[in-house]
């Protein structure tokens, strides 16, 4: 069992929000398999918020990483989990919440809670980059619930307002900017996601698409949120957790595989992005699936 911070859960009337079922607030020191197995919210939706660490979440046949500093989203009646029921080392908050107009939602009227569910209900991404007020706004609900106090019922609607229209610009200010990927971006990224196995410098990348390396790391870091660098650094930890969890494979060959130069550098960049060790992240999975069996 993993050691963490206590554990701050609110459910149904303890939220102080009409229409929020459920909130809470965990930081998770080492992979943890506790009560994320296949669930649902029924009814309901949920917003997460991965502080630093990072989470492999699955929803039907899609796993999705996310990573710190963004938002995960799961609709009602959807069946998801986390992958291998391990939550990885993290901090992180969630709110459960139901946009029915007949129980309007943080003391809004019926129209307003109408129009909130219709844009939740449009929405085209799982999971996007956050923002410091939807952070801020995941703290303060939390806050207002567990201290408590004359104006802690006010003080806990304003906040579930903020954290879902905040939810809301995030989603929309992603959907811009992936919309805004341009043609040789997106080239480089398929070619980036080809060749992972591939040492090729960034700089020598750049030249490959007829920009400068100057240029190309603006526009990457720009259009993509990350830097050329981070986001292949991404993409092979992201494949090499694949191979981890579907194959015997030893680390070294994995490493090699995913375009590490040595079993030690891939390590070092594995633990700072995932938390565990490649070693800690096989076991973990493999207990996992002992468990369940």
């Amino acid at each position: 069992m993993a050691k963490t911070a206590k554990r701050r859960m609110f459910l149904g009337k303890q939220t102080l929000v009409p229409g929020v079922r459920f909130t809470g607030h965990d930081v998770v020191r080492a992979a943890d398999q506790r009560g994320l197995n296949a669930h649902d919210h029924g009814a309901a939706y949920e917003l997460c918020l991965i502080v630093s660490g990072g989470v492999d979440w699955w929803v039907g046949s899609e796993i999705y990483e996310v990573g710190p500093g963004e938002i995960y989203l799961t609709r009602p009646h959807e069946r998801h989990g986390a992958v291998d029921s391990m939550l990885q080392p993290c901090e992180l908050y969630w709110c459960g919440f139901e946009l029915d107009d007949r129980a309007a939602i943080a003391s809004l009227n019926r129209a307003e809670t109408r129009l909130i569910a219709q844009r939740f209900a449009s929405l085209q991404h799982r999971h996007f980059r956050s923002s410091p007020e939807v952070a801020d706004a995941f703290a303060r609900l939390i806050a207002a619930q567990r201290d408590g106090g004359p104006l802690a019922g006010l003080e806990a609607r304003v906040a579930c307002l903020n954290l879902l229209l905040g939810s809301l610009r995030c989603h929309d200010s992603y959907a811009t900017l992936q919309r805004r990927i341009s043609a040789t971006i997106s080239q480089a990224m398929r070619w980036i996601s080809d060749h992972l196995e591939d040492d090729v410098a960034i700089d020598d990348l750049a030249k490959h698409f007829s920009l400068s390396a100057t240029r190309f790391h603006e526009r990457f870091r720009r259009e993509v949120g990350y830097s050329p660098g981070d986001w292949r650094a991404r993409q092979r930890i992201k494949r090499a957790k694949q191979l981890l969890r579907q194959t015997d494979q030893s680390i070294t060959h994995i490493a090699l595989r995913c375009g590490f130069s040595s079993s030690q550098y891939f390590a070092t960049t594995f633990k700072r992005l995932v938390g565990l060790t490649p070693r800690q992240y096989r076991r973990r999975s493999a207990d996992s699936h002992d468990a369940s069996a």
